[in-house]
Protein backbone atom coordinates (compact mmCIF):
# COMPACT_ATOMS: atom_id res chain seq x y z
CA UNK A 1 0.00 0.00 0.00
CA UNK A 2 1.22 3.48 -0.83
CA UNK A 3 2.61 5.11 2.34
CA UNK A 4 0.82 8.40 1.69
CA UNK A 5 -2.45 6.54 1.19
CA UNK A 6 -1.88 4.60 4.40
CA UNK A 7 -1.31 7.83 6.33
CA UNK A 8 -4.51 9.26 4.86
CA UNK A 9 -6.47 6.21 5.98
CA UNK A 10 -5.12 6.54 9.53
CA UNK A 11 -6.29 10.12 9.85
CA UNK A 12 -9.28 9.82 12.10
CA UNK A 13 -10.73 12.34 14.53
CA UNK A 14 -10.55 11.21 18.15
CA UNK A 15 -14.30 11.61 18.58
CA UNK A 16 -15.06 9.08 15.81
CA UNK A 17 -16.19 5.66 16.95
CA UNK A 18 -13.39 3.08 16.48
CA UNK A 19 -13.82 0.38 13.86
CA UNK A 20 -16.40 2.27 11.79
CA UNK A 21 -16.00 4.23 8.58
CA UNK A 22 -18.08 6.01 5.97
CA UNK A 23 -19.50 4.15 2.97
CA UNK A 24 -18.75 4.85 -0.69
CA UNK A 25 -15.72 7.15 -0.51
CA UNK A 26 -13.15 4.31 -0.79
CA UNK A 27 -15.16 2.17 -3.21
CA UNK A 28 -13.63 3.53 -6.43
CA UNK A 29 -17.06 4.42 -7.77
CA UNK A 30 -16.75 5.81 -11.32
CA UNK A 31 -17.16 9.57 -11.59
CA UNK A 32 -20.00 9.10 -14.08
CA UNK A 33 -21.87 7.28 -11.32
CA UNK A 34 -21.30 10.17 -8.94
CA UNK A 35 -23.08 12.37 -11.46
CA UNK A 36 -26.19 10.73 -10.01
CA UNK A 37 -25.38 12.40 -6.68
CA UNK A 38 -25.26 15.77 -8.43
CA UNK A 39 -28.60 15.03 -10.10
CA UNK A 40 -30.04 14.09 -6.70
CA UNK A 41 -28.94 17.43 -5.24
CA UNK A 42 -30.53 19.25 -8.17
CA UNK A 43 -33.65 17.08 -7.98
CA UNK A 44 -34.24 17.79 -4.29
CA UNK A 45 -33.81 21.53 -4.92
CA UNK A 46 -36.45 21.28 -7.65
CA UNK A 47 -38.92 19.88 -5.10
CA UNK A 48 -38.69 23.15 -3.14
CA UNK A 49 -40.66 24.77 -5.97
CA UNK A 50 -43.60 22.46 -5.22
CA UNK A 51 -46.12 24.52 -3.18
CA UNK A 52 -46.04 23.65 0.52
CA UNK A 53 -49.79 22.95 0.44
CA UNK A 54 -48.93 19.97 -1.80
CA UNK A 55 -46.86 18.45 1.02
CA UNK A 56 -48.40 15.04 0.33
CA UNK A 57 -46.38 15.06 -2.93
CA UNK A 58 -43.42 17.15 -1.85
CA UNK A 59 -42.51 15.18 1.29
CA UNK A 60 -42.29 11.71 -0.32
CA UNK A 61 -40.33 13.12 -3.29
CA UNK A 62 -37.75 14.69 -0.97
CA UNK A 63 -37.25 11.21 0.49
CA UNK A 64 -37.51 9.10 -2.67
CA UNK A 65 -34.95 11.03 -4.74
CA UNK A 66 -31.93 10.68 -2.37
CA UNK A 67 -33.08 7.19 -1.31
CA UNK A 68 -32.82 5.91 -4.88
CA UNK A 69 -29.68 7.95 -5.53
CA UNK A 70 -27.80 6.44 -2.61
CA UNK A 71 -29.19 3.02 -3.49
CA UNK A 72 -27.79 3.30 -7.01
CA UNK A 73 -24.33 4.26 -5.72
CA UNK A 74 -24.22 1.56 -3.02
CA UNK A 75 -25.91 -1.27 -4.95
CA UNK A 76 -28.87 -0.68 -2.63
CA UNK A 77 -26.89 -1.58 0.48
CA UNK A 78 -28.46 0.74 3.03
CA UNK A 79 -26.97 -1.10 6.02
CA UNK A 80 -23.74 0.89 5.65
CA UNK A 81 -25.66 4.00 6.68
CA UNK A 82 -26.88 2.34 9.85
CA UNK A 83 -24.14 1.32 12.24
CA UNK A 84 -25.40 -0.50 15.35
CA UNK A 85 -27.18 1.86 17.72
CA UNK A 86 -25.43 1.96 21.09
CA UNK A 87 -26.47 3.23 24.51
CA UNK A 88 -23.81 5.93 24.21
CA UNK A 89 -25.68 7.30 21.20
CA UNK A 90 -28.39 8.62 23.52
CA UNK A 91 -25.80 10.84 25.18
CA UNK A 92 -24.51 11.91 21.76
CA UNK A 93 -28.04 12.94 20.77
CA UNK A 94 -28.55 14.94 23.98
CA UNK A 95 -25.17 16.71 23.79
CA UNK A 96 -25.52 17.66 20.12
CA UNK A 97 -29.11 18.84 20.61
CA UNK A 98 -28.01 21.07 23.50
CA UNK A 99 -25.09 22.33 21.41
CA UNK A 100 -27.52 23.12 18.56
CA UNK A 101 -29.78 25.02 20.98
CA UNK A 102 -26.84 27.01 22.33
CA UNK A 103 -25.60 27.88 18.86
CA UNK A 104 -29.14 28.77 17.74
CA UNK A 105 -29.67 31.01 20.80
CA UNK A 106 -26.47 32.93 20.08
CA UNK A 107 -27.36 33.34 16.39
CA UNK A 108 -30.90 34.45 17.26
CA UNK A 109 -29.58 37.12 19.62
CA UNK A 110 -27.26 38.39 16.89
CA UNK A 111 -30.06 38.47 14.33
CA UNK A 112 -32.39 40.25 16.77
CA UNK A 113 -29.71 42.90 17.28
CA UNK A 114 -29.55 43.24 13.50
CA UNK A 115 -33.35 43.44 13.27
CA UNK A 116 -33.68 40.18 11.36
CA UNK A 117 -36.69 38.04 12.35
CA UNK A 118 -35.94 34.32 12.55
CA UNK A 119 -39.16 32.75 11.28
CA UNK A 120 -39.96 29.71 9.19
CA UNK A 121 -43.22 30.45 7.40
CA UNK A 122 -43.73 26.74 6.81
CA UNK A 123 -44.04 26.20 10.55
CA UNK A 124 -46.88 28.69 10.81
CA UNK A 125 -48.75 27.26 7.83
CA UNK A 126 -48.75 23.56 8.76
CA UNK A 127 -50.30 21.51 11.53
CA UNK A 128 -48.04 18.72 12.71
CA UNK A 129 -50.89 17.36 14.86
CA UNK A 130 -52.67 16.22 11.69
CA UNK A 131 -52.00 12.44 11.36
CA UNK A 132 -51.44 12.71 7.59
CA UNK A 133 -49.09 15.66 7.89
CA UNK A 134 -47.20 14.00 10.75
CA UNK A 135 -46.54 10.87 8.65
CA UNK A 136 -45.40 12.93 5.66
CA UNK A 137 -43.29 15.01 8.05
CA UNK A 138 -41.45 11.88 9.25
CA UNK A 139 -40.86 10.78 5.65
CA UNK A 140 -39.55 14.19 4.59
CA UNK A 141 -37.20 14.33 7.59
CA UNK A 142 -35.69 11.02 6.47
CA UNK A 143 -35.31 12.43 2.96
CA UNK A 144 -33.53 15.51 4.28
CA UNK A 145 -31.12 13.33 6.26
CA UNK A 146 -30.42 11.15 3.21
CA UNK A 147 -29.94 14.27 1.08
CA UNK A 148 -27.48 15.89 3.47
CA UNK A 149 -25.59 12.65 4.10
CA UNK A 150 -25.31 11.87 0.39
CA UNK A 151 -24.06 15.41 -0.25
CA UNK A 152 -21.50 14.96 2.54
CA UNK A 153 -20.33 11.62 1.12
CA UNK A 154 -20.05 13.09 -2.38
CA UNK A 155 -17.86 15.98 -1.23
CA UNK A 156 -15.87 13.65 1.06
CA UNK A 157 -15.14 11.34 -1.88
CA UNK A 158 -14.10 14.12 -4.26
CA UNK A 159 -11.84 15.90 -1.74
CA UNK A 160 -10.32 12.65 -0.40
CA UNK A 161 -8.84 11.99 -3.83
CA UNK A 162 -6.47 14.92 -3.29
CA UNK A 163 -6.37 15.77 0.42
CA UNK A 164 -6.33 14.00 3.79
CA UNK A 165 -9.34 12.29 5.29
CA UNK A 166 -9.67 14.86 8.08
CA UNK A 167 -9.67 17.79 5.68
CA UNK A 168 -12.11 15.95 3.42
CA UNK A 169 -14.47 15.45 6.38
CA UNK A 170 -14.27 19.12 7.42
CA UNK A 171 -14.91 20.36 3.88
CA UNK A 172 -17.70 17.80 3.41
CA UNK A 173 -19.32 18.90 6.67
CA UNK A 174 -19.14 22.58 5.75
CA UNK A 175 -20.30 22.24 2.13
CA UNK A 176 -23.14 19.80 2.86
CA UNK A 177 -24.38 22.07 5.67
CA UNK A 178 -24.40 25.16 3.41
CA UNK A 179 -26.17 23.29 0.60
CA UNK A 180 -28.73 21.98 3.09
CA UNK A 181 -29.27 25.52 4.38
CA UNK A 182 -29.91 26.78 0.84
CA UNK A 183 -32.64 24.16 0.59
CA UNK A 184 -34.57 26.28 3.12
CA UNK A 185 -34.28 29.59 1.26
CA UNK A 186 -37.99 29.53 0.37
CA UNK A 187 -38.98 29.39 4.05
CA UNK A 188 -36.64 32.10 5.37
CA UNK A 189 -35.62 34.28 2.43
CA UNK A 190 -32.50 35.65 4.13
CA UNK A 191 -29.30 34.22 2.65
CA UNK A 192 -27.20 35.12 5.70
CA UNK A 193 -29.77 33.55 8.00
CA UNK A 194 -30.04 30.25 6.15
CA UNK A 195 -26.25 29.95 5.95
CA UNK A 196 -25.59 30.68 9.62
CA UNK A 197 -28.64 29.01 11.22
CA UNK A 198 -30.18 26.46 8.85
CA UNK A 199 -26.76 25.82 7.28
CA UNK A 200 -23.98 25.82 9.86
CA UNK A 201 -26.45 25.08 12.64
CA UNK A 202 -27.40 21.81 11.00
CA UNK A 203 -23.73 20.73 11.12
CA UNK A 204 -24.39 19.55 14.69
CA UNK A 205 -26.72 16.91 13.22
CA UNK A 206 -24.13 15.82 10.68
CA UNK A 207 -21.57 15.53 13.47
CA UNK A 208 -23.85 12.93 15.01
CA UNK A 209 -23.56 10.87 11.84
CA UNK A 210 -19.80 11.46 11.54
CA UNK A 211 -19.24 10.20 15.08
CA UNK A 212 -21.54 7.17 15.01
CA UNK A 213 -21.77 6.38 11.26
CA UNK A 214 -25.48 5.90 11.96
CA UNK A 215 -27.94 8.12 10.10
CA UNK A 216 -30.59 7.24 12.70
CA UNK A 217 -28.70 9.38 15.24
CA UNK A 218 -28.79 12.52 13.08
CA UNK A 219 -32.41 11.72 12.16
CA UNK A 220 -33.45 11.64 15.83
CA UNK A 221 -31.71 14.95 16.53
CA UNK A 222 -33.35 16.45 13.45
CA UNK A 223 -36.76 15.19 14.60
CA UNK A 224 -36.30 16.73 18.06
CA UNK A 225 -35.09 20.06 16.63
CA UNK A 226 -37.95 20.43 14.13
CA UNK A 227 -40.64 19.08 16.45
CA UNK A 228 -39.68 21.46 19.24
CA UNK A 229 -39.78 24.24 16.65
CA UNK A 230 -43.32 23.24 15.67
CA UNK A 231 -44.38 23.10 19.31
CA UNK A 232 -42.85 26.51 20.01
CA UNK A 233 -44.76 28.11 17.12
CA UNK A 234 -47.95 26.22 18.02
CA UNK A 235 -47.77 27.47 21.62
CA UNK A 236 -47.62 31.09 20.46
CA UNK A 237 -51.11 30.67 19.00
CA UNK A 238 -52.71 28.06 21.30
CA UNK A 239 -52.83 27.05 24.94
CA UNK A 240 -50.95 24.11 26.47
CA UNK A 241 -54.33 22.39 26.96
CA UNK A 242 -55.00 22.61 23.21
CA UNK A 243 -51.56 21.16 22.46
CA UNK A 244 -52.17 18.23 24.81
CA UNK A 245 -55.57 17.53 23.23
CA UNK A 246 -54.09 17.64 19.72
CA UNK A 247 -51.24 15.35 20.77
CA UNK A 248 -53.64 12.81 22.30
CA UNK A 249 -55.80 12.90 19.15
CA UNK A 250 -52.71 12.37 16.99
CA UNK A 251 -51.53 9.40 19.04
CA UNK A 252 -54.98 7.81 18.99
CA UNK A 253 -55.19 8.28 15.21
CA UNK A 254 -51.75 6.72 14.68
CA UNK A 255 -52.49 3.80 16.99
Amino acid sequence: MNLNKKNKDNERFKFERPGLDFPLYKDNIPLKKWIVAILVIIGVFVTTFIPINLFIIRGPLVCLIPLLGYGYLSNFNYKKLLAKFQKKDVLVIIILYIAYLGYGAIMNMIFLKLGVVHLDTNLTNQNITSPLYFCIYLIQLLGEELFRTLTFLFVLTMVYKYLSRKIAIIIGLFVSSIIFGLLHYEAYGSLLQIILIQGLGISFLTLGYIKTKNIAVSYIIHFIVDTMGFISVFMTHHSAHTLINHTISLLMALL
